[in-house]
């Protein structure tokens, strides 16, 4: 019996021993709990990544976390550079302290026993903005090949087409970053064709902008006659461009152009035969007598002919003298008779004596078909050297070294011999009165053929 009661009272104490040191454990436990301290049996993973937690609070498991994951750096990868930007001050952790504080936890029997007990958790590092003003400043900051838009060359008219480089357009760069931020991503590539700062002007652009003046480049007018042609293109010089697409013309260059033309156009004719006053033919050399074109009259309508653009394939010049005219008017001057005729479509219209060149002294009036080239009310002559001078009130111009027709009211006679002594310096001294009328009834460039 006293052997049963001894194995009692050993269970007893055994189980008052066992409870005293559940009791221990409990409080130990509870105590742990309390402290969220993480015991060994706990394996914390965040992201995946294990974390070490042992004998750990969870506020020294945060703050260690945040230790080392509090950087983050956000690259921009763009023309061979590697742009880095810190995103750290910019980023919070999605991750918190209670979120450890509860992995912390488990039941007393887990704790008791020991189990290995696994707790997954994620974090993600949020970007809340404000980094994209240092982004786009270091993208602003790298040296790209701009592209560069098409234009027209003012000298030559040439387009120069546009040219693509490798410049982003940081604003849409940025853009990307923040999208791609905002997502957890922690690099950019925006060498790509989306980002690239395209030219804002392409060759077809300029070609339709500046369509007038190309058509213009494409004017010209030609005189086949005489194998010249005036091309705008030519003188491109003389041809400005405007940026709104419109252009002037200095149409200075057509004097140059025409004086070419009528170095050919007028050219005297060899000879000339016309019927005298007694309705015979007579051939006459030399003299100025041929086609001449009206330079300024030519020059106001090829301005005209610019300014609206309108070219011409087959021109024949504005004419003072027209090659092969009908000669139904001209003046002869009979130096034998020294006379003078004003002939009509094969009539004379009027006629008068005269004086001409004094032969003995070697001042002949030269002979030949010729024109009078102007009319003046009113002249000195000059000789040469000053030799004389002499006023006359009708003066018309035969020769461009000074003869002409022109009154001489100082002679009391005219015609017969007087000439071959007493003769002119070359002129043909007409009557006062005949000197008058002829001035009014004759145009500049009537033929005068003297013989």
């Amino acid at each position: 019996m006293a052997h049963i009661f001894k194995t009692i009272a050993f269970s007893a104490a055994f189980i008052a021993a066992a409870a005293g040191g559940i009791e221990y454990q409990y409080k130990t436990y509870r105590a742990e709990q309390d402290a969220h301290i993480f015991r060994e049996n706990i394996i914390l993973k965040v992201n995946d990544e294990e974390i070490n937690t042992d004998r750990k609070t969870a506020e020294e498991i945060y703050k260690e976390y945040l230790a080392e994951h509090s950087s983050r750096v956000f690259t921009v990868h763009t023309n061979g550079q590697h742009l880095q930007v810190d995103l750290s001050p910019y980023c919070s952790h999605t991750l918190t302290e209670r979120d450890i504080t509860e992995a912390s936890r488990q039941s007393f029997t887990d704790w008791l026993f020991q189990g290995k007990q696994f707790r997954g958790l994620r974090d993600t590092f949020h970007y809340n903005g404000g980094a994209e003003a240092e982004v786009k400043q270091k993208i602003l900051s790298v040296d790209y090949t701009p592209s560069v838009d098409a234009s027209l060359d003012p000298g030559t008219f040439e387009v120069i087409p546009e040219t693509y480089g490798n410049e982003i357009d940081a604003s849409l760069a940025v853009e990307a970053f923040t999208e791609a931020a905002e997502d957890g991503k922690d690099s950019l590539y925006p060498d790509s064709e989306r980002f690239y700062l395209k030219p804002q002007v392409k060759e077809n652009d300029i070609r339709e902008k500046y369509a007038g003046l190309f058509s213009f480049l494409e004017w010209s007018v030609s005189y086949p006659e005489y194998d010249i042609t005036i091309r705008a293109a030519d003188h491109k010089d003389m041809i400005h461009a405007h940026d709104d697409g419109t252009y002037d013309v200095d149409t200075s260059f057509l004097k140059y152009e025409l004086l070419k033309l009528s170095n050919k156009v007028d050219q005297p004719y060899e000879s000339v035969t016309f019927k005298d006053h007694a309705g015979q033919d007579v051939s006459v050399k030399g003299g100025s007598y041929g086609p001449m074109m009206d330079n300024a009259a030519e020059m106001e309508e090829l301005k005209a002919l610019i300014l609206d653009n309108v070219s011409v394939p087959d021109r024949t010049p504005v004419w003072k003298i027209k090659p092969s005219e009908a000669m139904d008017e001209y003046i002869e001057v009979d130096i034998a008779d020294q006379h003078v005729y004003h002939i009509v479509n094969g009539n004379i219209c009027c006629d008068s004596a005269c004086v001409t060149g004094n032969t003995s002294l070697g001042r002949g009036t030269p002979t030949g078909a010729f024109f009078v080239s102007e009319k003046v009310p009113g002249k000195t002559l000059v000789g040469r050297d000053n030799s004389y001078h002499t006023w006359v009130n009708r003066w018309m111009r035969v020769t461009n070294d000074g003869v002409g027709l022109h009154d001489a009211g100082w002679r009391g006679s005219f015609g017969g011999n007087i000439y071959r002594s007493n003769g002119s310096h070359g002129c043909i001294n007409l009557p006062p009165k005949y000197a008058y009328s002829l001035y009014d009834h004759i145009q500049v460039f009537i033929p005068v053929f003297i013989h």
